[in-house]
Protein backbone atom coordinates (compact mmCIF):
# COMPACT_ATOMS: atom_id res chain seq x y z
CA UNK A 1 0.00 0.00 0.00
CA UNK A 2 2.78 2.45 0.89
CA UNK A 3 4.47 1.70 -2.42
CA UNK A 4 1.32 2.36 -4.46
CA UNK A 5 0.77 5.65 -2.64
CA UNK A 6 4.37 6.70 -3.17
CA UNK A 7 4.21 6.13 -6.91
CA UNK A 8 1.09 8.23 -7.44
CA UNK A 9 1.81 11.49 -9.27
CA UNK A 10 1.82 14.64 -7.19
CA UNK A 11 2.82 12.89 -3.94
CA UNK A 12 6.42 14.10 -3.96
CA UNK A 13 7.95 16.20 -1.19
CA UNK A 14 10.43 19.03 -1.30
CA UNK A 15 13.76 17.45 -2.03
CA UNK A 16 15.85 19.64 0.27
CA UNK A 17 17.49 21.85 -2.35
CA UNK A 18 17.82 25.55 -1.67
CA UNK A 19 14.56 27.39 -2.14
CA UNK A 20 12.45 24.23 -2.23
CA UNK A 21 12.66 23.93 -6.00
CA UNK A 22 14.46 21.26 -7.96
CA UNK A 23 17.27 22.20 -10.28
CA UNK A 24 15.76 22.73 -13.70
CA UNK A 25 12.64 24.41 -12.32
CA UNK A 26 9.28 23.03 -11.34
CA UNK A 27 7.94 21.78 -8.09
CA UNK A 28 9.38 18.83 -6.27
CA UNK A 29 7.55 15.66 -7.23
CA UNK A 30 7.44 16.58 -10.90
CA UNK A 31 9.92 15.98 -13.65
CA UNK A 32 11.60 13.06 -15.27
CA UNK A 33 12.95 11.33 -12.14
CA UNK A 34 10.16 12.15 -9.69
CA UNK A 35 8.86 8.56 -9.79
CA UNK A 36 12.32 7.28 -8.88
CA UNK A 37 12.65 9.65 -5.93
CA UNK A 38 9.19 8.58 -4.69
CA UNK A 39 10.10 4.91 -5.14
CA UNK A 40 13.40 5.36 -3.30
CA UNK A 41 11.68 7.23 -0.46
CA UNK A 42 8.95 4.58 -0.24
CA UNK A 43 11.52 1.79 -0.14
CA UNK A 44 13.45 3.57 2.62
CA UNK A 45 10.24 4.12 4.60
CA UNK A 46 9.31 0.45 4.16
CA UNK A 47 12.74 -0.71 5.32
CA UNK A 48 12.49 1.56 8.35
CA UNK A 49 9.11 0.02 9.21
CA UNK A 50 10.49 -3.50 8.83
CA UNK A 51 13.51 -2.65 10.99
CA UNK A 52 11.26 -1.16 13.67
CA UNK A 53 9.04 -4.25 13.58
CA UNK A 54 12.05 -6.59 13.79
CA UNK A 55 13.37 -4.67 16.81
CA UNK A 56 10.04 -4.96 18.61
CA UNK A 57 9.25 -7.95 20.86
CA UNK A 58 6.77 -9.34 18.32
CA UNK A 59 9.38 -9.17 15.58
CA UNK A 60 11.97 -10.92 17.72
CA UNK A 61 9.52 -13.68 18.60
CA UNK A 62 8.53 -14.13 14.97
CA UNK A 63 12.19 -14.30 13.95
CA UNK A 64 12.86 -16.95 16.59
CA UNK A 65 9.92 -19.02 15.35
CA UNK A 66 11.11 -18.67 11.75
CA UNK A 67 14.60 -19.88 12.68
CA UNK A 68 13.13 -22.78 14.65
CA UNK A 69 10.92 -23.72 11.70
CA UNK A 70 13.93 -23.59 9.35
CA UNK A 71 15.85 -25.91 11.69
CA UNK A 72 12.93 -28.36 11.81
CA UNK A 73 12.69 -28.34 8.00
CA UNK A 74 16.43 -29.03 7.63
CA UNK A 75 16.25 -31.93 10.10
CA UNK A 76 13.12 -33.30 8.40
CA UNK A 77 14.75 -33.18 4.96
CA UNK A 78 17.86 -34.91 6.27
CA UNK A 79 15.80 -37.61 7.98
CA UNK A 80 13.65 -38.23 4.91
CA UNK A 81 16.76 -38.44 2.73
CA UNK A 82 18.34 -41.02 5.02
CA UNK A 83 15.13 -43.02 5.36
CA UNK A 84 14.44 -42.71 1.65
CA UNK A 85 17.63 -44.55 0.69
CA UNK A 86 16.99 -47.28 3.29
CA UNK A 87 13.38 -47.64 2.17
CA UNK A 88 14.48 -47.79 -1.46
CA UNK A 89 16.91 -50.64 -0.67
CA UNK A 90 14.22 -52.61 1.21
CA UNK A 91 11.70 -52.17 -1.61
CA UNK A 92 14.30 -53.25 -4.16
CA UNK A 93 14.95 -56.42 -2.09
CA UNK A 94 11.23 -57.18 -2.05
CA UNK A 95 10.95 -56.61 -5.80
CA UNK A 96 13.94 -58.89 -6.43
CA UNK A 97 12.46 -61.65 -4.26
CA UNK A 98 9.11 -61.39 -6.03
CA UNK A 99 10.73 -61.51 -9.47
CA UNK A 100 12.86 -64.59 -8.51
CA UNK A 101 9.84 -66.39 -7.02
CA UNK A 102 7.62 -65.88 -10.03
Amino acid sequence: MWLREALQPGRGRWDGRQGGVRAGGGEAGTGRWAWFRRLRRAAADGLRQIAAWAASPEGATTTEYALLLALVVVVLIGTLSALGSVLNEKLQEIIDEISHAG
